[in-house]
């Protein structure tokens, strides 16, 4: 029986073949130099070189590393800047390089408030790659994706031309953009092209642009987020539709983005401000985490975010270190009268206090 090993055979593939050892002289154990012959190599780094961790799920791919200096001066600006205090789930920021390693349409999907578009950015910063950002909506029309004609006077004369959206900017010089709440969007299969691996954009539209745009290659990503992977969801709580079986074949990544580890939610909000108690930052996300749990489960319309509970951090801190006063000023008041029962019996059951009317 053969010895044929799928790792093997998926290192072979990424990797590139190794050179073999003289048919006589058995060689000698020394650290492989990995050779990638994927196209999306050239001039890259290692994911461990880049983010200080080797990955789990996949040999150490390559992940490339540009400067402000390799894109269009039109589009520099775009490039975020690092959030230094920024902490990242590592298994979906391996997955997210992978994405970008293999290259195709990437979709990032969990619950409100796991973090799937900050992770995108943020990794986008550490890259150095142009952001960009379409927010979907059940109104929203074709335009937002295409890009609209108008009227712009010159030398006097009225003249008609095309003004760019982000995705039209980001399939011009390049980048990555980010399609948040994509299954709300009543017209996304306008944009079914730009999904494909050789993607392209056509404006049949336009006037006084290109008709039919391809996205620079090796310098262009799409990535989708939603709260569901594209089956409508399990309740009513989303908005979202199910969508057509053409589009979700051609999304080639698809990422669960569930909320943070506890551990490291701690340690982001420990960094950010340190002046709080640890106690108080474990209380903090232990009632995240239960408001979460209702929420997935349907006892709640609201949940808490990552951002929401550094909001509370923050007003906690500005309120003397009170973490009921903090609560109220940032989340609680804004809750429907069912929400606050709910988030009232899990402040007592977490802190033995309460979020008292004053």
């Amino acid at each position: 029986m053969s010895n044929y090993n799928v790792d093997d055979e998926l290192a072979n593939i990424i990797r590139g073949s190794q050179a073999s050892a003289q048919a006589n002289t058995p060689a000698a154990p020394t650290a492989p130099t990995i050779m990638f012959a994927h196209p999306n190599a050239d001039g890259a780094k290692l994911f461990s070189e880049v983010f200080g961790f080797k990955p789990k799920q996949y040999v150490d791919f390559p992940v490339k590393v540009f400067a402000p200096t390799d894109w269009d001066a039109q589009i520099r600006g775009r490039i975020p800047t690092p959030d230094p205090d920024y902490h990242f789930n590592p298994d979906v920021l391996e997955r997210v390089a992978y994405g970008l390693f293999v290259g195709g349409a990437m979709l990032l999907w969990g619950a409100t408030g796991t973090g799937k578009t900050s992770a995108l950015k943020e990794v986008f910063a550490l890259l150095s790659i142009p952001y960009f950002r379409i927010s979907c909506d059940e109104q929203q029309e074709s335009s937002a994706f295409l890009g609209t004609n108008s009227v712009v006077a010159e030398n006097g004369v009225g003249v008609t031309k095309h003004s760019h959206s982000d995705l039209t900017l980001a399939c011009t010089y390049g980048g990555g953009i980010v399609v948040d709440e994509a299954f709300r969007s009543p017209t996304l299969l306008t944009i079914q092209a730009v999904l494909e691996d050789k993607p392209t954009l056509a404006l049949q539209d336009a006037t006084g642009a290109e008709r039919s745009l391809v996205p620079p290659k090796g310098k262009f990503w799409i990535a989708l987020t939603d709260n569901t992977a594209g089956n409508g969801g399990s309740s009513d709580k989303y908005l979202t539709q199910p969508q057509d079986l053409s589009t979700l074949d051609r999304i080639r990544t698809t990422i669960e983005v569930p909320y943070l580890p506890v551990n490291v939610e701690c340690e982001l909000l420990d960094a950010k401000f340190p002046e709080l108690a640890r106690g108080d930052i474990k209380q903090m996300v232990q009632v995240a985490n239960l408001i979460r749990d209702a929420h997935v489960n349907g006892n709640m319309e609201a949940t808490m975010s990552v951002r929401g509970v550094l909001a509370w951090a923050e007003d906690t801190r500005n309120c003397n270190h009170d973490l009921a006063k903090g609560l109220r000023s940032c989340y609680y008041d804004k809750l429907s009268d069912v929400d606050k029962t709910i988030v009232k019996n899990i402040y007592h059951q977490v802190t033995n206090d309460v979020i008292g009317a004053d």
